[in-house]
Protein backbone atom coordinates (compact mmCIF):
# COMPACT_ATOMS: atom_id res chain seq x y z
CA UNK A 1 0.00 0.00 0.00
CA UNK A 2 0.83 3.42 -0.61
CA UNK A 3 -0.02 4.69 2.68
CA UNK A 4 -0.15 3.55 6.13
CA UNK A 5 -3.19 3.20 6.85
CA UNK A 6 -6.30 0.71 7.73
CA UNK A 7 -10.00 1.24 7.82
CA UNK A 8 -12.41 -0.93 7.54
CA UNK A 9 -15.28 -1.82 4.91
CA UNK A 10 -18.07 -4.02 5.25
CA UNK A 11 -17.62 -5.88 1.93
CA UNK A 12 -13.59 -6.44 1.66
CA UNK A 13 -12.84 -5.31 -2.19
CA UNK A 14 -10.14 -3.84 -4.40
CA UNK A 15 -10.02 -0.19 -3.37
CA UNK A 16 -9.11 1.67 -6.72
CA UNK A 17 -6.44 4.71 -6.00
CA UNK A 18 -8.73 7.40 -7.20
CA UNK A 19 -11.17 6.13 -3.92
CA UNK A 20 -8.31 5.69 -2.05
CA UNK A 21 -7.36 9.30 -2.17
CA UNK A 22 -10.94 10.37 -1.68
CA UNK A 23 -11.20 8.11 1.68
CA UNK A 24 -8.32 9.55 2.64
CA UNK A 25 -9.29 13.14 1.54
CA UNK A 26 -12.79 12.86 3.47
CA UNK A 27 -10.96 11.18 6.51
CA UNK A 28 -8.27 13.99 6.31
CA UNK A 29 -5.18 11.66 6.70
CA UNK A 30 -2.48 13.33 8.14
CA UNK A 31 0.88 14.15 6.85
CA UNK A 32 2.53 13.01 10.46
CA UNK A 33 0.96 9.89 9.78
CA UNK A 34 2.34 9.33 6.26
CA UNK A 35 -0.92 10.95 4.83
CA UNK A 36 -0.73 14.05 2.96
CA UNK A 37 -3.11 15.67 4.58
CA UNK A 38 -6.46 16.90 3.37
CA UNK A 39 -5.67 18.83 0.63
CA UNK A 40 -2.66 16.68 -0.23
CA UNK A 41 -5.27 13.97 -0.91
CA UNK A 42 -7.62 16.31 -2.71
CA UNK A 43 -4.44 17.70 -5.04
CA UNK A 44 -4.13 13.39 -5.82
CA UNK A 45 -7.48 12.43 -6.56
CA UNK A 46 -7.97 15.75 -8.87
CA UNK A 47 -4.76 14.84 -10.83
CA UNK A 48 -6.54 11.56 -11.23
CA UNK A 49 -9.74 12.02 -12.38
CA UNK A 50 -9.12 14.87 -14.50
CA UNK A 51 -5.84 14.55 -16.31
CA UNK A 52 -4.28 17.25 -17.67
CA UNK A 53 -5.21 19.85 -15.49
CA UNK A 54 -2.18 20.70 -14.02
CA UNK A 55 -1.64 23.12 -16.38
CA UNK A 56 -4.46 25.21 -14.12
CA UNK A 57 -2.28 24.76 -10.88
CA UNK A 58 -1.27 28.75 -9.45
CA UNK A 59 -0.94 30.18 -6.63
CA UNK A 60 -4.64 31.56 -6.29
CA UNK A 61 -6.23 27.70 -6.84
CA UNK A 62 -4.20 26.78 -4.37
CA UNK A 63 -5.94 28.85 -1.93
CA UNK A 64 -8.90 28.16 -3.19
CA UNK A 65 -8.68 24.45 -2.43
CA UNK A 66 -6.79 24.99 0.72
CA UNK A 67 -9.49 26.86 2.38
CA UNK A 68 -11.85 24.73 1.46
CA UNK A 69 -9.83 21.79 3.53
CA UNK A 70 -9.90 24.31 6.03
CA UNK A 71 -13.11 25.53 7.10
CA UNK A 72 -16.60 25.03 6.84
CA UNK A 73 -17.59 28.29 5.92
CA UNK A 74 -15.60 30.31 3.59
CA UNK A 75 -15.78 33.74 2.02
CA UNK A 76 -14.05 34.15 -1.15
CA UNK A 77 -13.91 37.74 -1.97
CA UNK A 78 -12.16 38.56 -5.75
CA UNK A 79 -11.82 40.38 -8.65
CA UNK A 80 -13.76 39.09 -11.79
CA UNK A 81 -11.85 36.04 -13.62
CA UNK A 82 -9.96 35.04 -10.43
CA UNK A 83 -10.97 31.61 -11.13
CA UNK A 84 -13.48 31.55 -8.38
CA UNK A 85 -16.68 29.52 -9.93
CA UNK A 86 -14.57 27.29 -12.09
CA UNK A 87 -12.51 26.12 -8.90
CA UNK A 88 -15.16 26.19 -6.39
CA UNK A 89 -17.45 23.88 -8.96
CA UNK A 90 -14.31 21.82 -9.25
CA UNK A 91 -14.23 21.04 -5.34
CA UNK A 92 -17.56 20.13 -5.04
CA UNK A 93 -17.21 17.28 -7.49
CA UNK A 94 -14.56 16.27 -5.14
CA UNK A 95 -16.21 16.62 -2.38
CA UNK A 96 -19.48 15.33 -3.44
CA UNK A 97 -18.27 11.75 -5.44
CA UNK A 98 -17.07 10.63 -1.69
CA UNK A 99 -20.28 9.73 -1.02
CA UNK A 100 -22.88 10.31 -3.68
CA UNK A 101 -25.88 8.55 -2.84
CA UNK A 102 -25.66 10.55 0.30
CA UNK A 103 -24.39 14.05 -1.07
CA UNK A 104 -25.86 17.20 -2.40
CA UNK A 105 -24.30 20.13 -3.74
CA UNK A 106 -26.43 23.31 -3.80
CA UNK A 107 -24.89 25.52 -6.07
CA UNK A 108 -27.24 28.77 -6.78
CA UNK A 109 -26.55 31.88 -9.68
CA UNK A 110 -29.00 34.33 -10.50
CA UNK A 111 -30.19 33.45 -13.46
CA UNK A 112 -31.12 30.10 -15.29
CA UNK A 113 -28.81 31.98 -18.19
CA UNK A 114 -25.62 32.73 -15.71
CA UNK A 115 -26.47 28.91 -14.41
CA UNK A 116 -25.65 27.72 -17.14
CA UNK A 117 -22.50 30.19 -18.37
CA UNK A 118 -20.87 29.37 -15.35
CA UNK A 119 -21.71 26.40 -12.94
CA UNK A 120 -23.31 24.30 -14.87
CA UNK A 121 -20.89 25.14 -18.00
CA UNK A 122 -17.80 24.18 -15.21
CA UNK A 123 -19.15 21.25 -14.23
CA UNK A 124 -19.52 19.83 -18.17
CA UNK A 125 -16.08 21.02 -18.30
CA UNK A 126 -14.92 19.01 -15.89
CA UNK A 127 -16.63 15.94 -16.67
CA UNK A 128 -15.61 16.04 -20.52
CA UNK A 129 -11.98 16.42 -18.69
CA UNK A 130 -12.80 13.35 -17.11
CA UNK A 131 -12.94 11.66 -20.07
CA UNK A 132 -16.42 9.33 -18.71
CA UNK A 133 -15.29 8.64 -15.54
CA UNK A 134 -16.73 11.11 -12.82
CA UNK A 135 -20.00 9.18 -11.53
CA UNK A 136 -23.53 10.69 -11.83
CA UNK A 137 -25.98 10.76 -14.44
CA UNK A 138 -26.91 14.00 -16.05
CA UNK A 139 -30.38 15.75 -16.75
CA UNK A 140 -29.28 19.19 -18.64
CA UNK A 141 -33.38 20.14 -18.80
CA UNK A 142 -33.00 20.33 -14.96
CA UNK A 143 -29.39 21.74 -14.59
CA UNK A 144 -28.79 18.62 -12.38
CA UNK A 145 -26.16 15.85 -12.13
CA UNK A 146 -27.95 12.96 -10.22
CA UNK A 147 -25.85 10.41 -8.19
CA UNK A 148 -28.05 7.84 -10.15
CA UNK A 149 -30.85 8.20 -13.00
CA UNK A 150 -34.17 9.15 -11.95
CA UNK A 151 -32.62 10.26 -8.32
CA UNK A 152 -33.63 13.57 -7.64
CA UNK A 153 -33.06 13.65 -3.87
CA UNK A 154 -28.80 13.07 -4.19
CA UNK A 155 -26.91 15.07 -6.68
CA UNK A 156 -25.26 18.44 -8.07
CA UNK A 157 -27.93 20.93 -8.34
CA UNK A 158 -28.03 24.10 -9.99
CA UNK A 159 -30.42 26.34 -8.87
CA UNK A 160 -31.38 30.34 -10.28
CA UNK A 161 -32.31 32.34 -7.26
CA UNK A 162 -33.56 35.71 -9.12
CA UNK A 163 -35.66 34.14 -12.05
CA UNK A 164 -39.68 34.08 -11.74
CA UNK A 165 -41.00 33.31 -8.38
CA UNK A 166 -38.15 33.52 -5.29
CA UNK A 167 -40.71 31.81 -2.54
CA UNK A 168 -40.76 28.67 -4.93
CA UNK A 169 -37.00 28.76 -5.46
CA UNK A 170 -36.70 28.82 -1.67
CA UNK A 171 -39.15 26.06 -1.26
CA UNK A 172 -37.06 24.02 -3.66
CA UNK A 173 -33.73 24.35 -1.78
CA UNK A 174 -35.30 24.27 1.58
CA UNK A 175 -36.73 20.87 0.57
CA UNK A 176 -33.07 19.24 -0.51
CA UNK A 177 -31.96 17.43 2.71
CA UNK A 178 -29.09 14.81 3.09
CA UNK A 179 -26.44 13.86 5.41
CA UNK A 180 -24.16 15.61 3.88
CA UNK A 181 -24.55 19.04 2.14
CA UNK A 182 -22.61 21.52 0.65
CA UNK A 183 -24.42 24.58 -0.96
CA UNK A 184 -22.40 27.39 -2.87
CA UNK A 185 -23.34 30.52 -3.64
CA UNK A 186 -22.07 32.31 -6.32
CA UNK A 187 -22.63 35.82 -7.14
CA UNK A 188 -23.85 36.19 -3.79
CA UNK A 189 -24.08 39.61 -3.86
CA UNK A 190 -27.20 39.67 -5.53
CA UNK A 191 -28.66 36.81 -4.07
CA UNK A 192 -32.37 37.90 -2.49
CA UNK A 193 -32.73 37.98 1.57
CA UNK A 194 -35.15 34.93 1.14
CA UNK A 195 -32.93 32.48 -0.37
CA UNK A 196 -30.34 33.75 1.85
CA UNK A 197 -32.55 32.37 4.92
CA UNK A 198 -33.22 28.92 3.16
CA UNK A 199 -29.40 28.26 2.26
CA UNK A 200 -27.81 29.14 5.85
CA UNK A 201 -30.98 27.08 7.53
CA UNK A 202 -30.21 24.09 5.75
CA UNK A 203 -27.24 23.25 7.94
CA UNK A 204 -29.79 22.29 10.94
CA UNK A 205 -29.74 18.81 11.28
CA UNK A 206 -27.32 18.25 8.75
CA UNK A 207 -23.89 16.04 10.28
CA UNK A 208 -21.83 17.31 7.79
CA UNK A 209 -22.41 20.79 6.00
CA UNK A 210 -19.79 23.32 4.10
CA UNK A 211 -20.76 26.45 2.43
CA UNK A 212 -18.74 28.30 0.07
CA UNK A 213 -19.48 32.08 -0.67
CA UNK A 214 -18.44 33.72 -3.95
CA UNK A 215 -18.50 37.46 -5.26
CA UNK A 216 -17.43 40.71 -6.56
CA UNK A 217 -17.50 42.92 -3.41
CA UNK A 218 -20.29 45.57 -3.46
CA UNK A 219 -21.70 46.44 -0.18
CA UNK A 220 -20.81 45.52 3.18
CA UNK A 221 -24.31 45.00 4.57
CA UNK A 222 -25.49 42.72 1.39
CA UNK A 223 -25.38 38.97 1.72
CA UNK A 224 -21.65 38.63 0.70
CA UNK A 225 -20.52 41.67 2.88
CA UNK A 226 -21.84 40.52 6.00
CA UNK A 227 -20.84 36.57 5.07
CA UNK A 228 -17.10 38.05 4.82
CA UNK A 229 -17.29 40.76 7.35
CA UNK A 230 -14.23 40.33 9.71
CA UNK A 231 -14.39 39.00 13.09
CA UNK A 232 -12.65 42.58 14.26
CA UNK A 233 -14.98 44.08 12.09
CA UNK A 234 -14.31 46.26 8.70
CA UNK A 235 -12.03 48.82 10.22
CA UNK A 236 -9.49 46.19 11.42
CA UNK A 237 -8.63 45.21 7.49
CA UNK A 238 -7.44 47.07 4.61
CA UNK A 239 -7.04 45.97 0.59
CA UNK A 240 -3.48 44.83 1.26
CA UNK A 241 -5.12 42.08 3.68
CA UNK A 242 -5.59 38.75 1.63
CA UNK A 243 -6.86 36.50 4.41
CA UNK A 244 -8.83 37.41 7.37
CA UNK A 245 -11.08 35.65 9.65
CA UNK A 246 -15.04 35.88 10.05
CA UNK A 247 -17.54 35.11 12.49
CA UNK A 248 -17.84 31.56 11.09
CA UNK A 249 -14.75 30.82 9.64
CA UNK A 250 -12.61 32.76 6.71
CA UNK A 251 -12.42 34.99 3.83
CA UNK A 252 -10.02 35.43 0.77
CA UNK A 253 -9.03 38.03 -1.01
CA UNK A 254 -8.18 37.99 -4.44
CA UNK A 255 -6.76 41.47 -5.12
CA UNK A 256 -6.34 41.67 -9.35
CA UNK A 257 -3.02 43.85 -9.30
CA UNK A 258 -1.58 40.70 -7.33
CA UNK A 259 -2.86 38.54 -10.36
CA UNK A 260 -0.30 35.25 -10.80
CA UNK A 261 -0.37 36.57 -14.71
CA UNK A 262 1.02 39.85 -12.99
CA UNK A 263 4.03 38.12 -10.99
CA UNK A 264 4.89 35.58 -13.51
CA UNK A 265 5.22 38.94 -15.66
CA UNK A 266 3.20 36.87 -18.18
CA UNK A 267 -0.39 35.50 -19.15
CA UNK A 268 0.34 31.97 -18.41
CA UNK A 269 -3.38 31.31 -16.79
CA UNK A 270 -5.31 32.85 -19.97
CA UNK A 271 -8.55 32.74 -17.71
CA UNK A 272 -7.29 34.77 -15.23
CA UNK A 273 -6.81 38.36 -14.87
CA UNK A 274 -4.26 40.14 -17.23
CA UNK A 275 -2.02 43.05 -16.89
CA UNK A 276 -3.19 44.64 -19.69
CA UNK A 277 -7.14 44.33 -18.34
CA UNK A 278 -6.06 46.21 -14.83
CA UNK A 279 -4.55 48.79 -17.35
CA UNK A 280 -7.92 49.59 -19.21
CA UNK A 281 -9.64 49.57 -16.20
CA UNK A 282 -7.38 51.67 -14.37
CA UNK A 283 -7.18 54.17 -17.57
CA UNK A 284 -11.06 53.73 -18.06
CA UNK A 285 -12.67 53.92 -14.83
CA UNK A 286 -10.38 55.21 -12.71
CA UNK A 287 -8.38 53.47 -9.56
CA UNK A 288 -10.63 55.08 -7.36
CA UNK A 289 -13.90 54.45 -9.05
CA UNK A 290 -16.35 51.61 -7.46
CA UNK A 291 -16.25 49.77 -10.61
CA UNK A 292 -12.21 49.66 -10.21
CA UNK A 293 -12.21 48.71 -6.50
CA UNK A 294 -15.11 45.56 -7.32
CA UNK A 295 -14.26 44.28 -10.23
CA UNK A 296 -10.10 45.05 -10.04
CA UNK A 297 -9.03 44.81 -6.88
CA UNK A 298 -11.95 42.68 -5.45
CA UNK A 299 -11.98 44.39 -2.32
CA UNK A 300 -14.97 47.19 -1.05
CA UNK A 301 -14.76 50.77 -1.87
CA UNK A 302 -13.04 52.46 1.39
CA UNK A 303 -15.38 55.76 0.19
CA UNK A 304 -18.57 54.83 -2.29
CA UNK A 305 -19.97 56.64 -4.66
CA UNK A 306 -19.44 60.00 -3.50
CA UNK A 307 -22.69 60.80 -5.41
CA UNK A 308 -24.69 58.51 -2.88
CA UNK A 309 -26.73 59.74 -0.14
CA UNK A 310 -25.26 57.39 2.20
CA UNK A 311 -22.07 55.33 1.49
CA UNK A 312 -21.18 51.85 2.95
CA UNK A 313 -17.97 53.12 4.05
CA UNK A 314 -19.87 55.63 6.49
CA UNK A 315 -22.68 53.24 7.71
CA UNK A 316 -20.06 50.67 8.55
CA UNK A 317 -17.72 53.83 10.34
CA UNK A 318 -20.70 54.86 12.46
CA UNK A 319 -22.18 51.40 13.03
CA UNK A 320 -25.67 52.15 11.83
CA UNK A 321 -26.64 48.24 11.56
CA UNK A 322 -25.91 47.76 15.48
CA UNK A 323 -27.82 47.62 19.17
CA UNK A 324 -27.04 50.04 21.80
CA UNK A 325 -28.27 50.54 24.83
CA UNK A 326 -31.13 53.19 25.85
CA UNK A 327 -32.61 55.21 28.31
CA UNK A 328 -35.85 53.90 29.68
CA UNK A 329 -37.30 57.16 29.28
CA UNK A 330 -37.54 57.15 25.76
CA UNK A 331 -40.06 57.66 22.97
CA UNK A 332 -41.83 55.67 20.24
CA UNK A 333 -41.58 57.26 16.67
CA UNK A 334 -42.49 56.14 13.63
CA UNK A 335 -42.53 56.62 9.40
CA UNK A 336 -45.59 55.16 7.19
CA UNK A 337 -44.75 54.66 3.26
CA UNK A 338 -47.86 53.60 1.91
CA UNK A 339 -46.07 53.10 -1.05
CA UNK A 340 -49.38 52.23 -3.20
CA UNK A 341 -48.90 50.89 -7.21
CA UNK A 342 -47.10 47.28 -6.71
CA UNK A 343 -44.74 48.47 -4.10
CA UNK A 344 -44.25 47.22 -0.61
CA UNK A 345 -45.96 49.47 2.23
CA UNK A 346 -43.51 49.96 5.17
CA UNK A 347 -43.75 50.80 8.48
CA UNK A 348 -41.24 51.66 10.67
CA UNK A 349 -40.97 52.11 14.60
CA UNK A 350 -37.56 53.89 16.53
CA UNK A 351 -36.89 54.57 19.72
CA UNK A 352 -35.79 58.33 20.88
CA UNK A 353 -33.65 58.60 23.75
CA UNK A 354 -30.80 59.67 25.35
CA UNK A 355 -27.53 58.43 25.81
CA UNK A 356 -25.44 58.54 29.43
CA UNK A 357 -24.24 62.00 28.06
CA UNK A 358 -27.74 63.38 27.18
CA UNK A 359 -27.59 63.40 23.52
CA UNK A 360 -30.70 61.91 21.95
CA UNK A 361 -30.12 59.37 19.38
CA UNK A 362 -32.09 56.98 17.15
CA UNK A 363 -32.65 53.35 17.52
CA UNK A 364 -34.84 51.60 15.15
CA UNK A 365 -36.08 48.47 16.05
CA UNK A 366 -39.12 47.64 14.21
CA UNK A 367 -39.68 47.15 9.95
CA UNK A 368 -43.30 45.74 9.24
CA UNK A 369 -44.82 45.55 5.65
CA UNK A 370 -48.12 46.02 5.71
CA UNK A 371 -49.92 42.80 4.65
CA UNK A 372 -52.62 43.90 1.37
CA UNK A 373 -55.34 41.20 0.95
CA UNK A 374 -56.82 41.75 -2.85
CA UNK A 375 -60.45 39.65 -1.72
CA UNK A 376 -60.77 41.82 1.25
CA UNK A 377 -63.92 43.48 1.47
CA UNK A 378 -62.43 46.33 2.89
CA UNK A 379 -60.47 48.84 0.83
CA UNK A 380 -56.65 48.98 0.77
CA UNK A 381 -56.52 51.72 2.55
CA UNK A 382 -58.70 50.65 5.46
CA UNK A 383 -56.40 47.46 5.79
CA UNK A 384 -53.28 49.40 6.32
CA UNK A 385 -54.85 51.75 8.51
CA UNK A 386 -56.16 48.58 11.04
CA UNK A 387 -52.65 47.33 10.76
CA UNK A 388 -50.84 50.69 11.31
CA UNK A 389 -52.83 51.67 14.16
CA UNK A 390 -52.82 48.38 15.97
CA UNK A 391 -49.00 48.14 15.32
CA UNK A 392 -48.70 51.22 16.64
CA UNK A 393 -50.79 50.66 19.64
CA UNK A 394 -48.86 47.50 20.50
CA UNK A 395 -45.40 48.48 20.63
CA UNK A 396 -46.72 52.25 22.27
CA UNK A 397 -45.91 54.60 19.34
CA UNK A 398 -48.38 57.14 19.46
CA UNK A 399 -50.76 58.89 16.61
CA UNK A 400 -48.29 62.47 17.14
CA UNK A 401 -45.27 60.76 16.55
CA UNK A 402 -46.48 59.11 13.34
CA UNK A 403 -45.10 60.37 10.34
CA UNK A 404 -47.30 58.98 7.14
CA UNK A 405 -46.19 59.59 3.71
CA UNK A 406 -49.06 62.07 2.22
CA UNK A 407 -47.90 61.79 -1.85
CA UNK A 408 -50.28 61.21 -4.27
CA UNK A 409 -52.40 58.44 -2.90
CA UNK A 410 -50.65 58.88 0.31
CA UNK A 411 -53.16 61.87 1.32
CA UNK A 412 -56.08 59.22 0.93
CA UNK A 413 -54.27 56.46 2.77
CA UNK A 414 -53.46 59.22 5.72
CA UNK A 415 -57.51 60.40 5.73
CA UNK A 416 -58.62 57.15 6.34
CA UNK A 417 -55.54 56.61 9.18
CA UNK A 418 -56.81 59.65 10.87
CA UNK A 419 -60.59 58.80 11.23
CA UNK A 420 -59.80 55.22 11.88
CA UNK A 421 -57.66 56.21 14.45
CA UNK A 422 -56.38 59.95 15.48
CA UNK A 423 -56.30 63.20 13.04
CA UNK A 424 -52.73 64.03 15.22
CA UNK A 425 -50.95 62.12 12.84
CA UNK A 426 -47.55 64.16 11.33
CA UNK A 427 -48.36 64.68 7.43
CA UNK A 428 -45.27 64.92 5.33
CA UNK A 429 -45.77 65.38 1.42
CA UNK A 430 -42.47 64.63 -0.28
CA UNK A 431 -43.19 66.84 -2.83
CA UNK A 432 -43.37 70.33 -1.33
CA UNK A 433 -40.61 72.46 -0.15
CA UNK A 434 -38.22 72.07 2.57
CA UNK A 435 -38.57 73.29 5.61
CA UNK A 436 -36.85 76.44 7.47
CA UNK A 437 -35.12 74.24 10.38
CA UNK A 438 -31.65 74.07 10.20
CA UNK A 439 -29.59 71.46 8.46
CA UNK A 440 -27.86 70.11 11.30
CA UNK A 441 -26.50 70.90 14.52
CA UNK A 442 -23.30 72.16 13.22
CA UNK A 443 -24.93 73.82 10.56
CA UNK A 444 -27.75 76.29 11.34
CA UNK A 445 -28.26 76.87 7.28
CA UNK A 446 -32.19 76.38 6.67
CA UNK A 447 -32.93 73.39 4.81
CA UNK A 448 -34.74 75.64 2.11
CA UNK A 449 -31.55 77.37 1.51
CA UNK A 450 -30.04 74.10 1.31
CA UNK A 451 -32.37 71.16 -0.20
CA UNK A 452 -34.26 71.69 -3.73
CA UNK A 453 -37.01 69.71 -2.34
CA UNK A 454 -38.34 68.04 0.74
CA UNK A 455 -37.62 64.37 -0.09
CA UNK A 456 -34.04 65.71 -0.41
CA UNK A 457 -34.57 67.20 3.14
CA UNK A 458 -35.95 64.06 4.46
CA UNK A 459 -33.37 61.41 2.56
CA UNK A 460 -29.72 64.04 3.59
CA UNK A 461 -31.13 64.29 6.83
CA UNK A 462 -30.52 60.58 7.72
CA UNK A 463 -27.30 61.46 6.16
CA UNK A 464 -26.46 64.35 8.74
CA UNK A 465 -27.91 61.51 11.39
CA UNK A 466 -25.27 59.13 10.44
CA UNK A 467 -22.33 61.76 10.62
CA UNK A 468 -23.57 62.69 14.00
CA UNK A 469 -23.18 59.14 15.18
CA UNK A 470 -27.28 59.25 16.01
CA UNK A 471 -28.66 56.10 14.38
CA UNK A 472 -28.64 52.54 15.30
CA UNK A 473 -30.32 49.02 14.78
CA UNK A 474 -31.17 49.83 10.41
CA UNK A 475 -31.36 46.32 8.47
CA UNK A 476 -29.14 45.58 5.49
CA UNK A 477 -32.37 46.25 3.29
CA UNK A 478 -32.99 49.82 4.13
CA UNK A 479 -29.11 50.92 4.13
CA UNK A 480 -29.02 49.85 0.49
CA UNK A 481 -31.70 51.68 -0.05
CA UNK A 482 -29.87 54.61 1.42
CA UNK A 483 -26.67 53.55 -0.46
CA UNK A 484 -27.93 53.52 -3.95
CA UNK A 485 -29.76 56.47 -4.30
CA UNK A 486 -27.83 59.31 -6.57
CA UNK A 487 -27.55 63.02 -5.04
CA UNK A 488 -26.38 65.82 -7.30
CA UNK A 489 -25.89 69.60 -7.46
CA UNK A 490 -28.20 72.35 -8.71
CA UNK A 491 -28.53 75.88 -8.38
CA UNK A 492 -25.64 74.98 -5.22
CA UNK A 493 -28.72 73.23 -3.81
CA UNK A 494 -28.77 69.71 -3.32
CA UNK A 495 -31.31 67.27 -4.82
CA UNK A 496 -31.80 63.16 -5.05
CA UNK A 497 -32.95 61.56 -8.33
CA UNK A 498 -36.16 61.05 -8.28
CA UNK A 499 -38.13 57.81 -7.33
CA UNK A 500 -39.08 57.10 -10.87
CA UNK A 501 -35.63 56.83 -11.90
CA UNK A 502 -34.43 55.32 -9.41
CA UNK A 503 -36.74 52.57 -9.64
CA UNK A 504 -35.61 52.05 -13.25
CA UNK A 505 -32.29 52.19 -12.42
CA UNK A 506 -32.54 50.03 -9.63
CA UNK A 507 -35.10 47.30 -10.37
CA UNK A 508 -36.57 48.20 -6.67
CA UNK A 509 -38.54 50.87 -4.99
CA UNK A 510 -36.91 52.70 -1.70
CA UNK A 511 -39.81 52.24 0.22
CA UNK A 512 -37.80 51.06 3.56
CA UNK A 513 -35.45 54.01 3.11
CA UNK A 514 -38.32 56.39 2.35
CA UNK A 515 -40.38 55.02 5.96
CA UNK A 516 -36.79 55.68 7.49
CA UNK A 517 -36.49 59.47 6.44
CA UNK A 518 -40.19 59.99 7.71
CA UNK A 519 -38.59 58.74 11.38
CA UNK A 520 -35.93 60.61 11.50
CA UNK A 521 -37.75 63.23 10.68
CA UNK A 522 -40.26 63.02 13.22
CA UNK A 523 -36.93 62.65 15.56
CA UNK A 524 -36.44 66.60 13.78
CA UNK A 525 -39.26 67.78 15.37
CA UNK A 526 -39.04 66.54 18.95
CA UNK A 527 -35.47 68.32 19.34
CA UNK A 528 -33.22 65.43 18.20
CA UNK A 529 -30.62 67.33 16.46
CA UNK A 530 -30.84 70.46 19.51
CA UNK A 531 -31.72 70.63 22.89
CA UNK A 532 -33.23 67.81 25.14
CA UNK A 533 -37.24 68.29 25.11
CA UNK A 534 -38.95 66.53 27.78
CA UNK A 535 -41.04 68.96 29.13
CA UNK A 536 -44.92 70.02 28.66
CA UNK A 537 -43.91 73.43 27.34
CA UNK A 538 -41.14 72.15 25.25
CA UNK A 539 -43.55 69.36 23.53
CA UNK A 540 -46.12 72.10 22.88
CA UNK A 541 -44.04 74.01 21.05
CA UNK A 542 -42.26 71.40 19.03
CA UNK A 543 -46.33 70.75 18.05
CA UNK A 544 -46.97 74.13 16.76
CA UNK A 545 -43.97 74.46 15.09
CA UNK A 546 -45.29 71.12 13.11
CA UNK A 547 -48.42 72.42 12.80
CA UNK A 548 -46.53 75.31 10.90
CA UNK A 549 -44.53 73.31 8.79
CA UNK A 550 -47.01 71.30 7.38
CA UNK A 551 -50.14 73.33 7.07
CA UNK A 552 -51.29 73.52 3.54
CA UNK A 553 -48.62 71.23 2.25
CA UNK A 554 -51.11 68.60 1.09
CA UNK A 555 -49.58 68.36 -2.69
CA UNK A 556 -49.59 65.81 -5.09
CA UNK A 557 -46.55 64.54 -6.34
CA UNK A 558 -46.33 65.63 -10.14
Amino acid sequence: MEYPLRYRVKFPRLVTPMECELKLFEKNHPIEKGGLGRKGHLMKFIEMMFPGCESMHNEWTDIQLESCCDYDYIGWAGCGSCGKTHIATLYAMAWWAVAPTKSAVIMTSTTKAMIRKRQWAALQYWIKKSKGRFPGHMVDSKTILQATAGDDKHGIYSVAVNDGNTSEAASNIQGIHCERMLVIVDEATDTPEAIWEVVTNLRKGCPRFQMIVIGNPNSYFDPHGRFCEPKTGWNSITVDWERWETKQGVCIHFDGLKSPNIKAGEDKWPYLIKGKEVEYSRMNEGENSPSFWKYTRGFWCPTGSTSRVLTEALCAKFNVMNSEPIYQDYTVIGGLDPAFGGDNCKLKLAKLGDRPDGTKFVHFFLDYTCKIDVLDKDPITFQIAKQVKQVCEENGCKPEHLAVDTTGNGAGCADVISREWSPNIIRVCFSTSPSDMPVSDTNKRKSSDAYKNKVTELWMSVRRFVEADKIRGLDPQTIKEFCNRNVTDEERKQVVESKKDMKERMRFSPDSADAASLVIEVARLLGASNATLKSNEAWDKVASMNNRIYENNYVDAA
